[in-house]
């Protein structure tokens, strides 16, 4: 009787001990602004998430013994705060004007001076294109020293570990076709794939907001030879003779769109600018909510040196996505392959919006057999490609392609290569290859091509984090070094941040390079003026319908043009020391003292095609702006 008394006594000793809060809250700065993307942790746990874009957050299943919670967001002071078994905490965080005086501005992004001690710096690498001998990238795996399961039992596999870097080659446009007629040449006639005759085009409404997931065709005397979908920003990449060297004739494009069908006669190759079109939408403002991400993933042999770090980062990064996002329907699936021969080819969960059954399917996946170098990546992208369900209208669809083998050069896998890239390009697909240790030059060459092909971005990780086997530096000149899982989340937010449709937006419709844009901000009046600018004013509170000067004020910042392929220059009106360029999230990617100059050029074109601010301070409180970059 006394043990069963006893046990009684542990059983409910074990419950008390496990009850949860569950933790809201909003994030403002001294103004009362909310603030986007910062980091909340439950301290001594893995228990964390992030502020949505009104700096709302919730934090569930807290343990009811935790005692703070920690709130870090960059260029702001930390601050942490006892729980006191409250279940709501709203907090103001305080700019830490030290650390944003440690930005310094370089030509990829920004770096930090360590004296600042911060755990996010950033590195920025200065590299020569040329290619180091192939033997210097030959990696001997001795798959003896990790375990099955992906790892080996004694390391720690919490998130933001790993490094990564990213090279946007629509960025460095000019670049990418020297290096790929030079240093990279030998892998076209590998792959058969070369973006290069490149064709954009910009369509938005009649109030200039994007037309987000048109259908465009490129057309050769009425055969279409390329399909692709408009992105968040109502931008489409077009591309002639990139699976093959054909002559093309009487090139046309065609625009399919809520039923209507729209021309552009003799388009303008790149070189030449951005083929732009106004789309009849009646008024109506139609942004799709559906976001739809899928992780093609080796689970090969020799990805054990880093699959459970990966694992944990992309759980970081879905955790965060997923909140800050809530507004939005969020579908996950992922795809596992290895090679003929092993205990499969392909594991998969289909895209869904249940994300705690993908979570626990991808969680769940280990690295095994391979053995040879080339694995079966054609099988992971067909799985995915064309047999999950993607949603008809979304205004993004990426898949994010996690490897460190190439696929195997035979012809047919080749050719299958080319209809998949085809194919994830017609159904508005980006690609996103996250390459591990042990990526060759070839494979480099055939990622970053169908990143190309895809209106997607390049990402690798680096040898900073000391994880894993070596891994290559890429072909480029400069690229800055991230947190991966930060990385991630900030491409997701740059693929579905949209204009707001109460915003409206003018543009000039000459030539691009003399765009403007009318937005409306919290706390900030932007206005159409005669110039062609764009007027930040943070006094005046006036009808942002109108398009006729507004009376001067003190303090103003002219931005133009707006939207932009990467310059900008930026007109100084007032006492305005500096301002800031910070992606959604609230990173900032550059600094810029103004020292009483009038007139600033600064440039963003290294960054991906998206929604960027123009932060800067007048009397203690922040100022915002919105500037498109599409390229």
């Amino acid at each position: 009787m006394s043990k069963i008394i006893y046990l009684f006594l542990f059983l409910t000793s074990l419950s008390l001990s496990i009850n949860t809060l569950t933790i809201k809250g909003v994030v403002t700065d001294e103004s009362g602004t909310p603030i986007p993307g910062v980091n909340v942790l439950v301290e001594g746990t893995s228990i964390g998430t992030m502020t949505d874009i009104e700096g709302k957050y919730v934090l569930t299943d807290v343990p009811d013994d935790a005692v703070n919670i920690i709130f870090s967001f960059v260029g702001m002071e930390t601050k942490t705060v006892k729980i006191r078994n409250r279940t709501e905490i709203n907090i103001v965080l305080e700019y830490n004007k030290t650390e944003l005086e440690d930005v310094v501005v370089s030509g990829l992004g920004i770096s930090r001076d360590k004296k600042a001690g911060t755990n996010h710096s950033s590195v920025v690498y200065d590299a020569p294109l040329a290619i180091v001998s192939d033997d210097a990238y030959e990696v001997d795996y001795d798959y003896a020293d990790y375990s099955d399961d992906g790892g080996s039992p004694q390391t720690n596999y919490a998130s933001h570990q790993l490094t990564a870097g990213e090279i946007n080659d629509f960025g460095k446009w000019e670049m990418w076709q020297d290096i790929t007629n030079n240093q990279l040449k030998e892998f076209r006639n590998i792959w058969q794939i070369y973006p290069h005759q490149r064709y954009s085009v910009l369509l938005t409404s009649e109030t200039n907001t994007p037309i987000i997931d048109a259908t465009v065709y490129l057309k050769s005397q009425n055969n279409t030879i390329w399909t692709a979908k408009t992105d968040n920003t109502g931008k489409a990449e077009l591309w002639a003779n990139i699976l093959d060297s054909a002559s093309l004739k009487k090139i046309s494009i065609q625009v399919e769109y809520n039923g209507t069908i729209n021309s552009i006669n003799n388009p303008s190759t790149f070189h030449n600018g951005i083929n732009k079109l106004t789309i009849d939408t009646k008024n109506q403002c139609n942004i799709p909510e559906n976001v739809d991400i899928a992780f093609v993933f080796d689970a090969t042999g020799s990805m054990a040196d880093e699959m459970r770090y990966l694992q944990s980062e992309i759980l970081n990064v879905i955790d965060r996505i997923d909140s800050t996002h809530s507004n939005l329907s969020i579908n996950l699936g992922s795809v596992f392959y290895r090679d003929k021969g092993d205990a499969y080819l392909t594991v998969l969960e289909n895209l869904t919006d249940d994300i705690a059954t993908a979570v626990d399917f991808f969680k769940n996946q280990n690295a095994g057999g391979g053995g040879d170098f080339p694995e079966a990546v054609h099988s992971g992208l067909d799985i995915a490609i064309n047999q999950f369900n993607w949603s008809s209208d979304a205004r993004a669809r990426i898949i994010f392609l996690v490897l460190d083998a190439p696929p195997h050069d035979e012809q047919n896998i080749v050719d299958s290569l080319k209809d998949l890239t085809l194919q994830a390009a017609k159904l508005g697909i980006r690609i996103v290859p996250i390459t591990c240790s042990g990526v060759d030059k070839s494979t480099e060459y055939l990622m970053r091509s169908m990143a190309l092909a895809t209106n997607g971005t390049y990402v690798f990780l680096t040898d900073d984090s000391g994880i894993g086997n070596p891994h290559i530096k890429p072909t480029t000149d400069k690229w800055e070094v991230e947190f991966l899982n930060d990385l991630i989340v900030r491409l997701v937010n740059q693929y579905v941040v949209t204009p707001d449709c109460d915003n409206q937006i003018i543009i000039d419709n000459n030539d691009l390079q003399n765009d403007t844009i009318l937005v409306n901000y919290p706390d900030t009046i932007v206005s159409f003026t005669d110039t062609n600018t764009v007027v930040l004013d943070d006094t005046v509170q006036t009808d942002t319908t109108s398009t006729t000067q507004i009376t001067p004020v003190v303090h103003t910042l002219k931005i133009y043009p707006n939207p932009t392929s990467g310059n900008l220059t930026v007109e100084i009106d007032g006492e305005i020391d500096e301002f800031y360029v910070c992606d959604f999230s609230g990173k900032i990617l550059q600094r810029h003292i103004v020292d009483n100059q009038s007139e600033v050029k600064i440039d963003i074109g290294m960054y991906t095609n998206g929604i960027y601010f123009i932060r800067y301070f007048v009397d203690g409180q922040l100022k915002s702006g919105k500037v498109i970059l599409m390229r």
